[in-house]
C-alpha cells in the first residue's frame, strides 16, 4: 500500500512537471510571437518612414524645379526687357537721324531759294 501511495506521488509529481513543462513552453512561444510581432511593426515602421523620406525627397525635388523655371523664366524677362530697352534706343537715334536729314533737307531747300533769289 505504501509502495502504491508513493507511486501515486511519483506520478503526480511527475504530472507537476509535465504541465510545468507545458506551461513554461506556452510561455516561450507567447514571448517569441510578441518578439515577432515587434519586429513586424518595426518592420512596417521602418517602410513608412522610407516611404515619407521619398515623400519629402520629391517634394524637395519639386520644390528645386519649381525655382529652376522661375529663374529661367526670370532671365527670359531680364533678356527681353534689355531687348526692348535696345530696340527703343534704336528707334529713338533712327529718329533723331530722321530729324537731322529733314532740317538739312529743308537747310538745302532755303539755300536753293535764297540762292534763285539772289
Amino acid at each position: 500500500k505504501a509502495e502504491a501511495e508513493a507511486r501515486a506521488k511519483l506520478a503526480e509529481a511527475r504530472a507537476k512537471v509535465a504541465e510545468a513543462k507545458v506551461v513554461t513552453a506556452e510561455a516561450r512561444v507567447a514571448e517569441v510571437a510578441t518578439q515577432a510581432q515587434g519586429v513586424a511593426e518595426a518592420r512596417v515602421r521602418a517602410v513608412e518612414l522610407r516611404a515619407a523620406k521619398t515623400r519629402a525627397e520629391a517634394r524637395v525635388a519639386l520644390v528645386s524645379a519649381v525655382d529652376a523655371a522661375a529663374e529661367a523664366a526670370a532671365e527670359v524677362a531680364a533678356e527681353a526687357k534689355a531687348r526692348a530697352a535696345a530696340e527703343a534706343k534704336a528707334a529713338k537715334a533712327e529718329a533723331r537721324v530722321a530729324e537731322v536729314e529733314v532740317k538739312a533737307e529743308a537747310a538745302v531747300e532755303a539755300e536753293a531759294r535764297a540762292a534763285a533769289e539772289a
